[in-house]
């Protein structure tokens, strides 16, 4: 019996790395593609993930790798900046 990983295509790059700056992240090792793996995003820390559609920012996006060998995902939400208030 074969295993099914997802080899076909890279996931998505964290936040911001595929523009070259740093600060969103993942927990993904680069290396493990395995089926129902499950790879975990974040924005950083002045930023959260706008699921859109007037709903409230979320701090994770995710995806897995699929029984097709794709990723359940071809690109994550659009991080969005969250307002530092100052108390004085």
């Amino acid at each position: 019996m074969s295993t099914v990983d997802c080899d076909l295509e890279d996931p998505p790059l964290a936040p911001g790395h595929d523009r070259g700056v740093l600060g969103g992240s993942s927990d993904w090792d680069g290396e493990t593609r395995s089926y129902e793996h499950v790879i975990k995003y974040s924005c950083g820390d002045y930023a959260k993930f706008d699921p859109g559609n007037n709903t409230a920012s979320v701090e994770e996006d995710s995806l897995s790798c699929l029984w097709n060998r794709t990723w359940s995902k071809n690109e994550l939400m659009q991080c969005k900046g969250t307002i530092i208030t100052r108390n004085d």
